[in-house]
């Protein structure tokens, strides 16, 4: 396994960090974090558990419409990596989760970024960057459910890789 992260040539500068009791905050959600990478997948997991969240942790999007289909009334949320193997990526599991569970909120997580999200997962549907930190995850699930099914600007249109 190969982890890449961004070469830093400076200090860090205080002024552009946001403390956390400065960002939107939610009560604790069900998550569902659907991630193939173990590795990965153990952080976010333990990122989420720190904000107060309860987590289920499934690696594919396959196995989270297997759990969805026995418990969705388990689930506030859903946090999903875009690209996946087995067939069904990010995209199309937000796409039926959309269709089949209104009420869950889907935030999509993704290292690639060079397409637009799809309208059909526009609504009640987060994008958050690989890599990102507890702030910008707090924000990010704090944002969707402050906004709660509302339009988004253009501004926070999305590219996403092809499946």
């Amino acid at each position: 396994i190969s982890l890449f992260l961004p070469f830093f040539t400076g200090e860090e500068r205080q002024e552009n960090l946001i403390p956390l009791k400065h960002l939107p905050t939610t009560s604790a959600k069900r998550v569902l974090l659907v991630e193939d990478d173990a590795q990965l997948r153990q952080v976010v997991a333990e990122m989420l558990a720190s904000l107060g969240h309860t987590v289920v942790e499934v690696q594919d999007g396959k196995y989270a419409s297997e759990k969805l289909a026995k418990a969705a009334h388990q689930f506030d949320l859903v946090i999903s990596d875009i690209v996946m193997p087995n067939g069904l990526g990010g995209v199309k599991l937000a796409e039926t989760i959309q269709r089949e569970y209104p009420t869950i909120k889907i935030v999509l997580m993704s290292g690639y970024a060079d397409r637009e999200l799809p309208a059909s997962v526009s609504l009640n549907c987060a994008f958050i960057q690989k890599p990102f930190n507890l702030a910008e995850l707090q924000r990010s699930i704090g944002d969707l459910f402050n906004d709660a099914g509302q339009n988004k600007s253009d501004e926070s249109r999305i590219s996403i890789p092809p499946p």
